[in-house]
C-alpha cells in the first residue's frame, strides 16, 4: 500500500489564493493523501470558505497570526501520514507532484527532504527556484533558478533547502523538533532544512515534481520589495532572523567572520535601500531587528 501523505498548508488572509491551491490539489494522481489547512488567525473568512468549498480538508484555526512556523508545527502534529508535504497557499501544483516526490524520497533512506522545481505562475516555463543554499560565512542565499527551463535542472541533486513547497518524512520532522518558532517567519524554512541536514539526512531536488508559485520575478518588483524590506514587519524579521540563523547554524569562526566583516556591510546596504525609499518605520524596525537578533530575543 502506498504511504499516506499529509499536505499541510498554513495560511493567513489569502482566501482566493488558497482556494486556487486547493482546487489544484483535487487533480492529484496520488491516491492516498489528506489535506490539513491551518487558519493562522485569518480575518477574511478563510475558515468559512474552506468549510463550504473544501469539506474534505481538515481545518484547524489558530486565534491569532502566530507565523508559518507555528502553523506548520500544528499541522505536523495533526498529521497522520508517513510523509508531510509542506505547501504555501499561493501554489498551483502539478497533478503528479506527490507521486514524483514520494518516489524520490523512497529511493534512499538517507533522504530526509525532497522538493520540486518551482515555476513562476505568471511565466509557467520560467523556473523560480530549484533549491537554495545559504553561505555559513557571509549569509548570502543562492538559489538555483530565475531562468527559463531549458533542461538545465533535469537531474536529481542535493541542495541546502527549499522554500515554499517540500516533502519531509514525518519521523524526521519530529526528530529535529519541527520548525523553530522563534523565527516567526523568514529563515524558518532554511533553518528547518539545516537541522534535517545536521541530523544526517540529504535534501534532494526531484526535477520531475513541479509546482507554480504566484510570485513576481525580481526584475518586475522594486528594490525594497526584492530585499523583503517593504513593510516594517518584514524589515524587522529580515535583520533579526539573519543574525539568529547565522549564530545558530555557523561555526564559531564563521560566525565571528560574519559578525565582524559581512554583517556590517549587509546592514549598510539594506539601510541605504530603506533610506532611498523613505520608509522610516522600516528603518526603525530594521535597526531593532539587528539588536534583537544579536541578543537572541524579541518579536514585534
Amino acid at each position: 500500500m502506498l504511504p499516506l501523505v499529509s499536505i499541510v498548508i498554513s495560511t493567513y488572509n489569502k482566501k482566493e489564493k488558497l482556494a486556487r491551491c486547493l482546487e489544484s490539489l483535487k487533480k492529484l494522481t496520488y491516491p492516498r493523501y489528506e489535506i490539513i489547512v491551518i487558519d493562522n488567525g485569518c480575518d477574511d473568512n478563510t475558515s468559512e470558505m474552506v468549510g463550504k468549498k473544501f469539506p474534505h480538508a481538515r481545518l484547524n484555526r489558530i486565534e491569532k497570526n502566530s507565523g508559518p512556523a507555528v502553523g506548520r508545527n500544528v499541522g505536523i502534529r495533526l498529521s497522520k501520514g508517513e510523509f508531510v508535504f509542506i505547501l504555501d497557499d499561493d501554489n498551483v501544483v502539478d497533478k503528479a507532484i506527490l507521486t514524483n516526490l514520494v518516489d524520490g524520497i523512497q529511493s534512499d533512506r538517507r533522504i530526509g527532504i525532497v522538493g520540486p522545481k518551482m515555476y513562476y505562475l505568471g511565466n509557467p516555463n520560467k523556473i523560480w527556484v530549484a533549491g537554495g543554499d545559504i553561505n555559513p560565512m557571509n549569509s548570502r542565499t543562492s538559489y538555483l533558478g530565475n531562468v527559463m527551463d531549458n533542461g538545465q535542472f533535469e537531474e536529481k541533486r542535493e541542495v541546502g533547502h527549499f522554500p515554499n513547497a517540500f516533502l519531509v518524512r514525518k519521523s524526521i520532522a519530529e526528530e529535529v523538533g519541527g520548525f523553530d518558532e522563534s523565527y516567526f517567519f523568514i529563515y524558518e524554512e532554511s533553518d528547518f532544512s539545516e537541522q534535517v541536514r545536521r541530523a544526517g539526512y540529504k535534501i534532494v531536488l526531484i526535477p520531475s515534481a513541479k509546482t507554480w508559485h504566484d510570485i513576481d520575478p525580481p526584475e518586475n518588483i522594486e528594490t525594497i520589495r526584492k530585499y523583503s524590506l517593504h513593510t516594517s514587519e518584514r524589515a524587522y524579521y529580515m535583520s533579526r532572523n539573519r543574525a539568529l540563523y547565522m549564530k545558530k547554524n555557523s561555526s564559531l569562526v564563521q560566525y565571528l567572520i560574519f559578525l565582524m566583516g559581512f554583517f556590517p556591510l549587509i546592514n549598510l546596504q539594506y539601510i541605504l535601500i530603506i533610506l532611498l525609499h523613505g520608509n522610516l518605520d522600516s528603518l526603525k524596525n530594521y535597526a531593532k531587528g539587528i539588536v534583537d537578533g544579536l541578543c537572541g530575543r524579541g518579536r514585534i
